[in-house]
């Protein structure tokens, strides 16, 4: 069984929400949890086969990600989901632009842009749960390197692969959304991880 280190990013009081992402990571991987604020400049992900960056209600609009999370996502080379803030951790710390809107905390019909990977054998559109204040802008995402996978009419980039290192992110909460997340779960380890070992 592959090895995932879950690197948690919600605060003391956020903690009830990591019960959702062991639940679902441990159906495809053996998981091993940090929360960020455990990471030194020893951490590393030398010995997992992925990793995966949690939501958080932080808002990197407001201010910088703590440095340690910055520098750990910033050397990454395993396969990587991040998600909701993970997704848009990813983005920023290659270089995409943050930018934030209303609050959105409902479910949302998503548009495959690019079925393979984590879509595999989805459709074109999907329904998932979104809960966020902040999304990646599409234009800057490119910029940074980055290929958008999916968006929607509230979101212009919902789901992303980096074009040379296996880093994903998507906006929504895969943890939370029932089969569907299952599915984009269980690709990204069918298909992203798997690759890799």
């Amino acid at each position: 069984m592959t090895r995932t280190l879950l690197v948690d990013c919600y605060p003391d009081d956020w903690k009830d929400k990591l019960r959702f992402y062991l639940d679902l990571l441990s159906e495809f991987s053996h998981i091993d949890a940090i929360d960020q604020r455990k990471l030194g400049p020893e951490s590393s992900a030398a010995g997992f086969d992925s990793v995966v960056v949690t939501g958080s209600p932080m808002m990197l609009t407001d201010r910088e990600p703590p440095k340690q999370l910055s520098e750990f996502v910033r050397g990454l080379e395993v396969p990587t989901l991040g998600i909701c803030f993970g997704h848009q951790l990813l983005g920023a710390v290659t270089g995409a632009r943050v930018g934030t809107r209303a609050m959105l905390d409902d479910w949302e019909t998503v548009r495959i842009l690019r079925p393979a990977g984590l879509f595999e054998g989805m459709g074109s559109k999907v329904r998932v749960l979104e809960s966020h204040r902040e999304f990646l802008s599409a234009d800057s995402v490119a910029a940074a390197g980055w290929q958008v996978l999916a968006d929607s009419g509230s979101c212009p980039v919902e789901a992303m692969r980096h074009l040379e290192r296996p880093l994903y992110g998507v906006q929504f909460h895969p943890e939370r959304s029932g089969e569907n997340g299952r599915r984009v779960v269980g690709n990204f380890y069918r298909h992203v991880v798997s690759a890799k070992r």
